[in-house]
């Protein structure tokens, strides 16, 4: 909607409070507990993007990478240039993601998370 009303694509980002405490509502609204919000919408609304709305792959990622490292000052994120952090996804050609990398460590292999926790990079 925001790209149809005239919105730069480069000053759009999507953000989430993944991990935060959410209302778990009644079908009346009413609040019946709490739950903890989903990690993975953004990479899940950036897949429908491409996938249902036709947004070219390079455009739909900047929203979750370079946009949204420029518009924080992250000069060392949201790319992959000489410098940078080495963080590094991988998606197989149906958009899943298969192997990551930050800081230039394999955290995810064959859509197998193989380091949990945190993780010291000796520099």
């Amino acid at each position: 909607m925001a790209l149809e009303n005239g919105a730069p694509l480069e000053n759009i980002t999507f953000s989430t409070d993944g991990h935060a405490g959410l209302r778990k509502t009644n079908e009346n609204g009413g609040i019946i507990g709490a739950k903890v919000a989903p990690i993975d919408q953004n990479l899940y609304q950036v897949v429908q993007l491409i996938q249902k709305g036709g947004l070219p792959i390079e455009k739909a990622f900047q929203l979750i990478t370079s946009n949204p490292a420029k518009n924080l000052g992250l000069q060392q994120k949201g790319k992959i240039a000489v410098g940078c952090d080495a963080d590094f996804c991988v998606f197989n050609t149906d958009l899943e993601l298969t192997n990551v990398f930050a800081m230039g460590k394999q955290l995810m292999q064959n859509k197998q998370i193989i380091v949990k926790g945190t993780f010291e990079i000796s520099s």
